[in-house]
């Protein structure tokens, strides 16, 4: 093999090396940014790659330094073959468990330090051993790869996404879709095309055919990314309402089970179902669920608000409502678009990152009871326009809008929470706008987020001092008041001797929870209801010790039982500070259960604790000055980034995500690349650039190593094709068996065929 073409040989290696080391980089970005580590996972891959260097080179030495012409013999080739083999697997097992070590008290360290749930801990800990992994065996084999690192590659993909590397946007986690395909398909074109050793190029254009096949595959990964783009857009208009109502029901089924597993346990509180909160709060007590920072403690913070009891379990049925002008039903859907009012104001204390947006929690529109609703009315209502139905909650809305300014902020709050956990926002009761990372951001009709922000990213909540005004319609009345007839045949007598004498809804809901304060016990260890009875009314009968989830559920239907609305809510209660005084903490053991009421004088809800031995808390609203000061450093840090936009873009790039890019190349550079790739492949057609002389000869040549390769002979790197083709050349011999025969025929044969080729590929040159 002459000068140049070893160059060319060694060019065309080049070229897959970088090809698969590029798609490892880029895993090792993605699992670096999600946990804070691509320095260090970065550094892994420069290393693999120095390393592949080292050990490549000297095989290729070795190779060169074999004879050409003569073969050891059998038994000696086969020693040598056995050991190096044992002494390669040797190395790559040692390698592996030291990799493993490595990892283990690297990152085991790191989460001690940060306080993570052993959950997050795993998925750090197997994203990054992947990594390593990946990058151990891209070393030892940099052309051609491994068929492991296919496996550990979608492993690493996957638990990186379980810990939180995707946002919650449709887009987004499309573009991670698409980009893991085009990585999984590149490096199983070169892991699996069996092309162990190279061939011996000696002329140009073949070379080139070989690389035209990559144009056509981004061509086609171009229109596949078009068309996942079309059906994301319809997608993410269509769908929301429907997934989030689908994960609600599957939640609740989850719970209904009531099974034992560990991973029922592993998710933010529900109380779905009662007993689930205590469930919570024994399993992993202390378990950290969220961290917040703020000048006084946050307290309740409210993630679950339930309006529907009935057989021990409390459900949500109250949805917004869109209605045609002739009062026919238009749509029923969970959650409300939420405004965007302008971008992020107030800077966070930890992990500060781009892209955050304000979002209204004030929505407004008609809402109802799901159960009674005709879902599948269909007497032309589908016709109408959408302005027109929003006409028409605008006039039936049992949100009214309040004259008055809008309310003033008195509190900020930022919360981080457990991405591993579930998608759930928890904010204070009196919370009016959440600046987050996220869009279509969805609102239920009891003022919950339900979709459309990022939780891997700290959201900020603004609190006002008192819950914004509400207007019921009689629907929402009926609901919210509504109690099965057996439960209220048991709790009504009781509640007309407790609020006997209170006219309002504040009296009757003080004299409710000053009754289980003074005559109950709170305790974890409850009593199991009888078979047949429910939990309440066997509560109310006995007075045994119970956990919250009585209490607060026992409240709510007594307070409806007088015509009180009331909801049963969830969440945790965080008084917890840190030991370094810097956050507070929400732990386990911090869930809780809790009523909400409504003031028909005030028009606004209030939440009420009955449990004995609780005080409701909230933001210490004397606290003020905080907010003031929040707004002080606000403007300054946007005079300081005017000032300073060098500063400031530079730390928006830093801040940016893996998925940010993706999701920009999903949504801009869709229509350019698929033009630029058309237009450079009729270019190449035009101006002739393709032998397709050449390129059949490289198909056929392909074809006949292939063949050669399942009869046990593979061609050497400093082989020429007249060289091959004297080696396995076979020599006459007798007396063999028609197998052995056969084979040697096919050899002779091979032979013949390279000899020829070898001609046509000097005539083509």
């Amino acid at each position: 093999m002459n000068e140049v073409t070893e160059r060319r040989f060694q060019y065309r290696w080049i070229d897959n090396r970088l090809l698969l080391g590029g798609v490892i980089a880029s895993l090792a970005l993605f699992v670096g940014q999600t946990f804070s580590t691509s320095p260090t996972c970065l550094t892994f891959v420069l290393a693999a790659l120095m390393i592949g260097i080292v050990l490549d080179n000297r095989r290729v030495r070795h190779a060169s330094m074999l004879p050409a012409t003569s073969s050891p013999t059998p038994t000696a080739k086969q020693a040598r073959v056995r050991w190096r083999t044992i002494g390669r697997r040797l190395a790559v097992g040692f390698a592996l468990i030291a990799a493993l070590l490595v990892t283990f008290s690297w990152r085991m360290a790191q989460g001690i330090t940060d306080a993570s749930s052993i959950l997050l801990l795993a998925v750090d800990l197997i994203a990054h051993y992947c990594v390593t992994v990946l990058c151990i065996l891209w070393a030892i084999w940099p052309h051609r790869g491994h068929v492991t690192m296919l496996v550990v590659g979608l492993i690493a993909i996957m638990v990186t996404i379980a810990g939180g590397g995707v946002s919650r946007s449709l887009p987004a986690q499309t573009a991670v879709g698409l980009a893991s395909m085009i990585g999984y398909v590149i490096a199983a074109q070169i892991i699996l095309s069996r092309q162990k050793l190279p061939y011996a190029v000696t002329e140009k254009r073949d070379r080139g055919f070989h690389f035209e096949r990559w144009p056509y595959t981004l061509f086609t990964l171009s229109l596949v990314l078009i068309a996942a783009s079309a059906i994301t857009q319809v997608t993410g208009v269509v769908l929301p309402d429907l997934q989030a109502e689908v994960f609600a029901q599957l939640k609740d089924r989850f719970e209904d089970a009531d099974t034992s597993l560990p991973i029922s346990s592993s998710g933010y509180v529900s109380g779905h179902r009662l007993g689930s909160v205590r469930k919570s709060m024994l399993s992993d007590p202390e378990g950290i669920a969220l961290l917040g920072y703020c000048g006084a403690s946050p307290g309740y913070l409210r993630g679950n608000v339930f309006d529907d009891y009935h057989e021990r379990s409390w459900r949500s049925q109250r949805r917004w409502i869109q209605r045609n002008k002739d009062g026919s039903l238009g749509r029923v859907y969970r959650a409300q678009r939420a405004e965007r009012i302008s971008e992020a104001r107030v800077p966070l204390v930890r992990n500060g990152g781009s892209n955050r947006s304000r979002f209204s929690l004030s929505v407004s529109g008609t809402s109802g009871p799901v159960a009674g609703l005709k879902m599948f009315e269909r007497d032309g209502s589908r016709n109408h326009s959408r302005a027109d139905a929003k006409e028409t909650d605008t006039e039936q809305s049992d949100f009214v809008a309040n004259n008055q300014p809008g309310p003033s902020l008195v509190a900020t709050v930022e919360l981080h929470g457990q991405p591993e956990r579930g998608a759930m926002i928890f904010l204070p009761s009196a919370a009016f706008w959440i600046e987050a990372r996220g869009e279509r951001v969805g609102i239920t009709s009891h003022g919950l987020v339900d979709r459309g922000i990022d939780t891997s990213q700290p959201w900020v909540a603004g609190v006002a001092a008192e819950p914004e005004q509400e207007e019921l319609s009689p629907a929402a009345l009926e609901l919210l008041t509504s109690v099965d007839a057996e439960l209220r045949n048991s709790i009504a007598p009781i509640a007309s001797k407790v609020c006997k004498g209170a006219a309002s809804a504040r009296g009757k809901a003080d004299r409710i929870a000053s009754y289980f304060q003074n005559n109950f016990q709170y305790t974890l260890q409850t009593e199991a209801a009888p078979s047949g009875l429910d939990p309440i009314t066997y509560f109310l009968r006995t007075r045994h010790p119970a956990h919250c989830e009585l209490f607060a559920s026992a409240s709510t239907l007594m307070l409806r039982s007088q015509g009180v609305p009331a909801r049963y809510v969830t969440g945790y209660v965080m008084d917890e500070m840190s030991d370094s005084g810097d956050y507070y903490i929400a732990r386990n053991r911090d869930a809780h259960a809790w009523v909400e009421y409504y003031d028909d004088q005030r028009q606004r809800w209030y939440s009420l604790e009955s449990t004995p031995g609780r005080v409701y808390q909230t933001i210490d609203f004397s606290s003020q000055s905080l907010a003031q000061s929040d707004f002080k450093l606000t403007s300054l840090d946007e005079e300081f980034a005017a000032a300073h936009w060098v500063r400031t873009l530079w730390g928006n790039l830093m801040s940016l995500r893996v998925t940010d890019a993706l999701a920009m190349i999903f949504r801009v550079l869709q229509l350019p690349l698929l033009f630029a790739l058309t237009g450079w492949l009729w270019w190449r057609r035009r101006t002739g650039n393709v032998d397709a002389n050449a390129a059949a000869l490289a198909s056929a040549r392909r074809t006949m190593d292939r063949r050669l390769r399942r009869l046990g002979w593979v061609r050497r790197q400093s082989e020429t094709l007249h060289q091959f083709a004297r080696r396995i050349e076979p020599q006459p011999s007798e007396g063999v068996s028609d197998k052995e025969r056969h084979r040697q025929e096919q050899l002779a044969d091979a032979a013949r065929w390279y000899r020829e080729h070898a001609v046509k590929l000097y005539r083509c040159s």
